[in-house]
């Protein structure tokens, strides 16, 4: 789960928005306060997104609530299993078998949260206008804007990059602790790619949101908008040129082979401030279980 948090935050789809403000924030007072009220702050950010009139906030409040409890009741106990073992492969090493293990329980938990939200999604996304519409496209094109602003002038590519980078090993050191010079040097070796590359992810991402759009307009039928929401967030291959397909192939094998090779670079010390880090959101979520869960207990620490 860290390592999916740490290189692939950025990627995950905005149906996820309660689990990263879960696991994004740091200060307890106010992880808690998001944790109580994430039906809130999840109404919050899809009326951001589609600029909800008063009547849809009416309808969705109610589902928004019972879906939270829902996904706290059933997810918990599966987020606390993913943590301690997180908290072992910590400590033993990341291996190609248990990053797939945990990929594998990740992908399980996001089309949980995926499926039981798609009905009332579809039955918000047939009560949208076309203004709506037009204004969720400003937001997914908003989404874009780090790579959009770091191809924009080809003259800037340079300071841009460097600064993609140093976003990038920022966010490392919040799960790792400082980083060595030596190690802040690979990682802008592994992240330094020439400029078309960047403008390719940016088409790709603009292509798969035009598709997105078309197919939530296209669609009439609600038990086949609510099949294609779900399809959508399992597998987006269908709707891929060969080329697309391609690159997000090669994309994800990068990002695996570097996840392994940094871990084989981490520290003793920087082992035990990823494991600080593991510790504290295993505490929350285990203070925060729902009763009569049957999810392990702390004594499962290793």
């Amino acid at each position: 789960m860290v390592w999916k948090m740490t290189f692939f935050h950025r990627k995950i789809n905005r149906v996820l928005f309660f689990l990263t403000l879960y696991l994004g924030v740091t200060g307890c007072t106010f992880t808690q306060v998001i944790y109580d009220n994430a039906d809130w702050f999840l109404l919050v950010e899809i009326n951001s997104q589609f600029d909800l009139t008063s009547e849809q906030e009416k309808f969705l409040k109610p589902r928004l609530k019972d879906w939270i409890s829902q996904q706290k009741e059933v997810q918990t106990p599966k987020i606390i299993s993913l943590l301690n073992q997180s908290a072992v492969i910590s400590k033993q090493g990341l291996t190609p078998s248990n990053l797939a293990h945990l990929s594998e329980q990740i992908e399980q938990i996001k089309m949980f949260m995926i499926r039981t939200l798609a009905p009332n999604t579809a039955l918000l996304i047939q009560m949208l206008t076309p203004m709506q519409f037009d204004h969720h496209s400003k937001k997914l094109e908003d989404s874009n804007e780090e790579l959009a602003n770091l191809v924009k002038d080809k003259e800037d590519f340079e300071e841009n990059l460097q600064d993609y980078i140093d976003d990038r090993i920022d966010n490392l050191e919040e799960w790792f602790g400082p980083l060595t010079k030596e190690q802040e040097s690979r990682i802008a070796q592994w992240l330094t790619r020439p400029r078309s590359h960047f403008v390719t992810s940016l088409e790709f991402r603009r292509s798969m949101q035009r598709i997105w759009l078309t197919q939530l307009k296209k669609i009439k039928a609600r038990p086949e908008l609510e099949s294609f929401i779900i399809h959508w967030g399992k597998d987006k291959s269908g709707y891929m040129t060969v080329e697309e397909k391609n690159f997000q192939q090669q994309r994800r094998s990068n990002w695996q082979q570097f996840a392994l090779t940094f871990d084989k670079s981490l520290s003793s010390k920087q082992r035990a401030f990823l494991k600080e880090r593991i510790e504290y959101w295993q505490d929350f979520f285990l203070s925060n279980r729902p009763p009569n869960t049957g999810t392990a207990s702390p004594s499962t620490r290793q």
